[in-house]
């Protein structure tokens, strides 16, 4: 039998954003990925990209959240953080939502159980340009079809909050909703960068 290619987040990642190049003869992919345990970022420059994704990692040390927060805010490059089993919610809102003031939100200290039958993504409001193409009625299945059997809350500043303290106004809110009203997606835009 042959060993199964999906055995965690980062390869099911770096198969979605495989998109071969229709004019290269090689159809090499049009997006670069490549894998790194956080253990082995200190080692990369992150000036040569143009995200950074954090994958169910389980901490965040305080060392990476100043990077990153270079990253995003001054360079204005992207960040986008997956939340999974694997993540210690108070290593993330220790570094990256009171120290580097990335985050959108505070994340809860553990997994909300959604109801039998779980959870799926609201249509209602999907117009911020991530998830816009979802809006249209021919493809809202691709949101209502997958089912979120628990998710991490994320509790969201009041808009009159002082979130972070920076040169730039930073601005946090939801891209998009489960079914039950709780963020799915939150987005913090940081200087001249964004936080997903």
């Amino acid at each position: 039998p042959t060993e199964d290619p999906f055995q965690g987040e980062t390869a099911f990642l770096q198969a979605a954003l495989h998109l071969p190049d229709p004019n290269d003869p090689e159809h090499r992919s049009l997006i670069d990925v490549e894998v790194c345990p956080v253990t082995g970022i200190g080692e990369k420059s992150l000036d040569d990209y143009a995200a950074v994704i954090m994958a169910n990692v389980a901490e965040c040390p305080p060392s990476l959240g100043e990077g990153l927060k270079t990253f995003v805010r001054a360079e204005g490059k992207g960040l986008i953080i997956f939340l999974g089993a694997n993540v210690q919610p108070e290593s993330y809102n220790r570094a990256l939502f009171e120290q580097a003031g990335l985050l959108p939100g505070r994340i809860g200290a553990q997994f909300v159980e959604a109801p039998e039958g779980g959870v799926n993504i609201g249509t209602a409001e999907l117009s911020h340009p991530i998830v816009s193409f979802f809006s249209d009625k021919d493809n809202q299945h691709f949101v209502t079809k997958p089912r979120f059997r628990k998710y991490y809350p994320i509790e969201m500043p009041q808009q009159d909050d002082e979130a972070t303290k920076g040169d730039a106004i930073d601005r946090a809110g939801v891209v998009a909703r489960f079914t039950d009203g709780q963020p799915a997606i939150a987005e913090r835009c940081v200087g001249r960068g964004s936080v997903l």
